[in-house]
Protein backbone atom coordinates (compact mmCIF):
# COMPACT_ATOMS: atom_id res chain seq x y z
CA UNK A 1 0.00 0.00 0.00
CA UNK A 2 1.05 4.07 -0.52
CA UNK A 3 -0.51 5.80 2.16
CA UNK A 4 -0.24 9.52 2.17
CA UNK A 5 -2.59 12.57 3.25
CA UNK A 6 -4.62 14.34 0.42
CA UNK A 7 -1.35 16.25 -1.68
CA UNK A 8 1.15 13.77 -0.32
CA UNK A 9 2.23 12.92 -3.70
CA UNK A 10 1.15 9.05 -4.35
CA UNK A 11 -0.28 9.41 -7.53
CA UNK A 12 2.55 11.48 -8.86
CA UNK A 13 5.03 8.64 -7.45
CA UNK A 14 2.72 6.25 -9.19
CA UNK A 15 3.03 7.82 -12.45
CA UNK A 16 7.00 8.28 -12.00
CA UNK A 17 7.05 4.47 -11.41
CA UNK A 18 5.34 3.52 -14.98
CA UNK A 19 7.11 6.21 -16.98
CA UNK A 20 4.23 9.29 -17.60
CA UNK A 21 6.54 12.15 -15.33
CA UNK A 22 10.21 12.01 -14.66
CA UNK A 23 11.81 12.12 -11.25
CA UNK A 24 13.09 15.87 -10.63
CA UNK A 25 16.08 13.23 -9.07
CA UNK A 26 17.14 9.67 -8.50
CA UNK A 27 15.84 7.01 -11.49
CA UNK A 28 12.98 4.32 -11.89
CA UNK A 29 14.19 1.12 -12.38
CA UNK A 30 12.05 -1.65 -13.00
CA UNK A 31 13.83 -5.10 -14.44
CA UNK A 32 14.13 -6.07 -18.06
CA UNK A 33 10.86 -7.95 -19.31
CA UNK A 34 8.84 -7.20 -16.65
CA UNK A 35 5.27 -5.78 -18.09
CA UNK A 36 3.28 -2.78 -15.16
CA UNK A 37 -0.37 -2.90 -15.66
CA UNK A 38 -1.88 0.60 -14.43
CA UNK A 39 -5.09 1.70 -12.99
CA UNK A 40 -6.04 5.45 -12.82
CA UNK A 41 -8.68 7.60 -11.00
CA UNK A 42 -9.79 8.55 -14.52
CA UNK A 43 -10.38 5.80 -16.80
CA UNK A 44 -9.27 6.68 -20.06
CA UNK A 45 -10.99 4.42 -22.54
CA UNK A 46 -12.58 5.36 -26.43
CA UNK A 47 -13.93 2.40 -27.95
CA UNK A 48 -16.23 1.01 -30.29
CA UNK A 49 -16.25 -2.41 -28.72
CA UNK A 50 -18.70 -4.11 -26.36
CA UNK A 51 -17.89 -4.56 -22.69
CA UNK A 52 -17.17 -8.51 -23.50
CA UNK A 53 -15.19 -7.93 -26.22
CA UNK A 54 -13.06 -5.13 -25.03
CA UNK A 55 -11.70 -7.89 -21.78
CA UNK A 56 -11.17 -10.20 -24.74
CA UNK A 57 -9.46 -8.13 -26.82
CA UNK A 58 -6.01 -7.91 -24.01
CA UNK A 59 -5.50 -11.77 -25.25
CA UNK A 60 -6.35 -11.45 -29.12
CA UNK A 61 -3.03 -12.78 -29.33
CA UNK A 62 -4.71 -15.90 -28.38
CA UNK A 63 -8.13 -14.90 -30.25
CA UNK A 64 -6.16 -14.82 -33.27
CA UNK A 65 -4.50 -17.73 -32.92
CA UNK A 66 -7.47 -19.79 -31.87
CA UNK A 67 -8.93 -18.69 -35.79
CA UNK A 68 -6.06 -19.93 -37.37
CA UNK A 69 -5.95 -23.02 -35.62
CA UNK A 70 -9.81 -23.36 -36.66
CA UNK A 71 -8.72 -22.02 -40.61
CA UNK A 72 -6.01 -25.21 -40.51
CA UNK A 73 -8.19 -27.53 -39.14
CA UNK A 74 -10.47 -26.92 -42.50
CA UNK A 75 -7.81 -27.19 -44.67
CA UNK A 76 -6.52 -30.40 -42.99
CA UNK A 77 -9.90 -31.76 -43.77
CA UNK A 78 -9.83 -31.18 -47.32
CA UNK A 79 -6.00 -31.69 -47.90
CA UNK A 80 -5.81 -35.78 -47.90
CA UNK A 81 -2.76 -37.72 -48.27
CA UNK A 82 0.73 -36.96 -46.54
CA UNK A 83 2.68 -34.11 -49.08
CA UNK A 84 4.82 -31.58 -48.33
CA UNK A 85 1.94 -29.00 -47.75
CA UNK A 86 -0.13 -31.36 -45.82
CA UNK A 87 2.62 -32.04 -43.63
CA UNK A 88 3.57 -27.99 -43.43
CA UNK A 89 0.22 -27.40 -42.26
CA UNK A 90 -0.01 -30.23 -39.74
CA UNK A 91 3.54 -28.83 -38.39
CA UNK A 92 1.88 -24.98 -38.34
CA UNK A 93 -0.83 -26.62 -36.56
CA UNK A 94 1.09 -28.46 -34.18
CA UNK A 95 3.31 -25.81 -32.95
CA UNK A 96 0.27 -22.87 -32.45
CA UNK A 97 -1.86 -25.75 -30.24
CA UNK A 98 1.30 -25.86 -28.25
CA UNK A 99 1.37 -21.61 -28.03
CA UNK A 100 -2.69 -21.64 -27.80
CA UNK A 101 -2.79 -24.00 -24.68
CA UNK A 102 0.78 -22.79 -23.03
CA UNK A 103 -1.28 -19.21 -22.83
CA UNK A 104 -4.46 -20.98 -21.30
CA UNK A 105 -6.43 -19.92 -24.24
CA UNK A 106 -9.25 -22.53 -23.95
CA UNK A 107 -9.73 -21.08 -20.95
CA UNK A 108 -10.03 -17.45 -22.05
CA UNK A 109 -13.65 -16.63 -22.13
CA UNK A 110 -14.28 -18.27 -18.81
CA UNK A 111 -12.08 -16.42 -17.56
CA UNK A 112 -13.46 -12.75 -19.24
CA UNK A 113 -17.04 -13.75 -18.03
CA UNK A 114 -15.73 -14.25 -14.54
CA UNK A 115 -14.24 -11.17 -14.47
CA UNK A 116 -16.73 -9.47 -15.70
CA UNK A 117 -19.39 -11.34 -12.85
CA UNK A 118 -16.60 -10.70 -10.53
CA UNK A 119 -16.48 -6.58 -10.93
CA UNK A 120 -20.49 -6.64 -11.05
CA UNK A 121 -21.39 -6.81 -14.62
CA UNK A 122 -24.32 -8.72 -15.51
CA UNK A 123 -24.72 -11.35 -18.09
CA UNK A 124 -27.11 -9.18 -19.93
CA UNK A 125 -25.13 -5.94 -19.85
CA UNK A 126 -21.88 -7.87 -21.56
CA UNK A 127 -22.85 -6.53 -25.07
CA UNK A 128 -23.42 -2.82 -24.00
CA UNK A 129 -21.26 -0.65 -26.19
CA UNK A 130 -18.04 0.89 -24.12
CA UNK A 131 -19.04 4.51 -25.29
CA UNK A 132 -22.24 4.33 -23.49
CA UNK A 133 -20.22 3.37 -20.32
CA UNK A 134 -20.43 5.83 -16.98
CA UNK A 135 -17.02 7.13 -15.70
CA UNK A 136 -17.76 4.15 -13.00
CA UNK A 137 -18.53 1.55 -14.88
CA UNK A 138 -15.35 2.24 -17.26
CA UNK A 139 -12.61 2.32 -13.91
CA UNK A 140 -14.41 -1.22 -13.45
CA UNK A 141 -13.83 -2.18 -17.32
CA UNK A 142 -10.41 -1.13 -16.92
CA UNK A 143 -9.57 -2.71 -14.02
CA UNK A 144 -10.86 -5.90 -15.74
CA UNK A 145 -8.96 -5.47 -18.47
CA UNK A 146 -6.06 -5.36 -16.19
CA UNK A 147 -6.76 -8.54 -14.89
CA UNK A 148 -7.41 -10.21 -17.84
CA UNK A 149 -3.41 -9.27 -18.98
CA UNK A 150 -1.80 -10.45 -15.76
CA UNK A 151 0.88 -7.82 -15.40
CA UNK A 152 4.18 -8.73 -13.20
CA UNK A 153 3.20 -5.41 -11.52
CA UNK A 154 -0.22 -4.17 -10.39
CA UNK A 155 -0.50 -0.51 -10.08
CA UNK A 156 -4.38 0.23 -8.58
CA UNK A 157 -4.98 3.58 -7.97
CA UNK A 158 -7.97 3.30 -5.62
CA UNK A 159 -9.65 0.37 -7.14
CA UNK A 160 -12.44 -0.06 -5.09
CA UNK A 161 -14.05 3.39 -5.73
CA UNK A 162 -16.64 2.14 -8.09
CA UNK A 163 -17.22 -1.45 -6.57
CA UNK A 164 -20.28 -2.88 -4.06
CA UNK A 165 -19.58 -4.98 -1.46
CA UNK A 166 -19.25 -7.95 -3.20
CA UNK A 167 -17.16 -6.70 -6.15
CA UNK A 168 -15.01 -5.60 -3.34
CA UNK A 169 -14.71 -9.15 -1.72
CA UNK A 170 -14.10 -11.01 -5.27
CA UNK A 171 -11.68 -8.46 -5.61
CA UNK A 172 -9.78 -9.36 -2.51
CA UNK A 173 -9.44 -13.16 -3.23
CA UNK A 174 -8.12 -12.28 -6.59
CA UNK A 175 -5.18 -9.84 -5.38
CA UNK A 176 -4.61 -12.31 -2.15
CA UNK A 177 -4.23 -14.92 -4.92
CA UNK A 178 -1.84 -12.82 -7.34
CA UNK A 179 1.35 -14.00 -8.37
CA UNK A 180 3.06 -10.66 -9.25
CA UNK A 181 3.60 -7.72 -7.34
CA UNK A 182 0.46 -5.51 -6.56
CA UNK A 183 1.38 -1.41 -5.03
CA UNK A 184 -2.18 0.20 -4.07
CA UNK A 185 -3.55 3.14 -3.51
CA UNK A 186 -6.30 3.70 -1.59
CA UNK A 187 -8.76 5.03 1.22
CA UNK A 188 -10.39 1.63 2.33
CA UNK A 189 -8.25 0.66 5.61
CA UNK A 190 -10.57 -2.44 5.74
CA UNK A 191 -9.69 -3.23 2.09
CA UNK A 192 -5.70 -2.55 2.81
CA UNK A 193 -5.49 -4.64 5.85
CA UNK A 194 -6.77 -7.71 4.40
CA UNK A 195 -4.66 -7.49 1.57
CA UNK A 196 -1.21 -5.43 2.09
CA UNK A 197 1.65 -6.91 3.76
CA UNK A 198 3.97 -3.83 3.56
CA UNK A 199 2.68 -0.22 3.66
CA UNK A 200 5.31 2.91 2.24
CA UNK A 201 4.10 6.37 3.71
CA UNK A 202 4.77 9.64 2.53
CA UNK A 203 4.94 11.98 5.08
CA UNK A 204 6.33 15.84 4.42
CA UNK A 205 8.10 14.67 1.08
CA UNK A 206 9.46 11.24 2.71
CA UNK A 207 8.71 8.18 2.40
CA UNK A 208 8.92 5.38 4.97
CA UNK A 209 8.20 1.62 4.56
CA UNK A 210 6.92 0.06 7.12
CA UNK A 211 6.19 -4.24 7.34
CA UNK A 212 2.27 -5.37 8.17
CA UNK A 213 -0.72 -4.60 7.25
CA UNK A 214 -2.78 -1.38 7.65
CA UNK A 215 -3.63 -1.92 11.28
CA UNK A 216 0.31 -2.55 11.86
CA UNK A 217 1.62 0.27 9.73
CA UNK A 218 -0.84 2.55 12.15
CA UNK A 219 0.00 1.71 15.25
CA UNK A 220 3.76 1.89 14.61
CA UNK A 221 3.06 5.47 13.28
CA UNK A 222 1.52 6.13 15.87
CA UNK A 223 3.93 4.64 18.37
CA UNK A 224 6.76 7.06 15.66
CA UNK A 225 4.67 10.06 16.19
CA UNK A 226 4.27 9.81 20.38
CA UNK A 227 8.21 9.52 20.43
CA UNK A 228 8.47 12.37 18.03
CA UNK A 229 6.26 14.54 20.31
CA UNK A 230 7.88 13.50 23.50
CA UNK A 231 11.22 14.32 22.02
CA UNK A 232 9.51 17.99 20.51
CA UNK A 233 8.60 18.11 23.93
CA UNK A 234 11.73 17.99 25.87
CA UNK A 235 13.87 19.84 22.92
CA UNK A 236 11.26 22.85 24.07
CA UNK A 237 11.34 22.25 27.99
CA UNK A 238 15.61 22.82 28.01
CA UNK A 239 15.32 25.55 25.17
CA UNK A 240 12.77 27.24 28.23
CA UNK A 241 15.27 26.26 30.62
CA UNK A 242 18.47 27.27 29.03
Amino acid sequence: AVTGINGAGKTTLLRQIIGEERPDSGAVTVSKDVRIGYLSQVPDIVSGRSIYDEVLSVRQDLVDIEKELRALELRMQAQAGSDAAAREIYDRYTALSHRFESGNGYAIRSNVTGILKGLGFREEEFSKQVSVLSGGQKTRLCLGKLLMDAPDILILDEPTNHLDIASVSWLETCLRAWKGAVIIVSHDRFFLDRIVNKVLDIDSGRARLYTGNYTAFAEKKAALRKDRMRAWLNNQAAIRHQ
